[in-house]
């Protein structure tokens, strides 16, 4: 396992509840430590990589949630269509997920 896939892994699993998401600070408070002992000379050059890596991790981080939360939903809408729905009332038993909906749209129209 590459080190990327191994860091997708460990921030997946924050977002989605094996792990305490605030795990997720970590590499901002490294990366605060290391920026206030380089700035402590006024290095504008290290303040760009500071803030680049802060923006980076935040982007990587939020890219990851929606990840999770979209296999989340997916998840979710499969178990509706196999069980959920046939809890409601027999007038729900017809209807679909929004999954299951945009997946029938897509097959009928290329």
């Amino acid at each position: 396992m590459s080190a990327f896939a191994r860091i997708c892994s460990w921030v997946d699993s924050c977002w989605d509840g094996k792990r305490n998401y605030r795990l997720l600070l970590i590499p901002n408070f490294a990366t605060i430590a290391i920026w206030m002992t380089l700035f402590s000379r006024g290095n504008v050059v290290a303040e760009g990589v500071f803030w680049s890596a802060q923006a980076a991790w935040v982007a990587f981080v939020g890219w990851r949630w929606w990840v999770v939360m979209k296999r989340a939903s997916i998840e979710q809408d499969r178990k509706y269509d196999r069980v959920g729905k046939f809890r409601l009332a027999r007038e729900y038993w017809n209807t679909e997920s929004a999954t299951a909906a945009l997946d029938r749209k897509k097959k009928t129209h290329g």
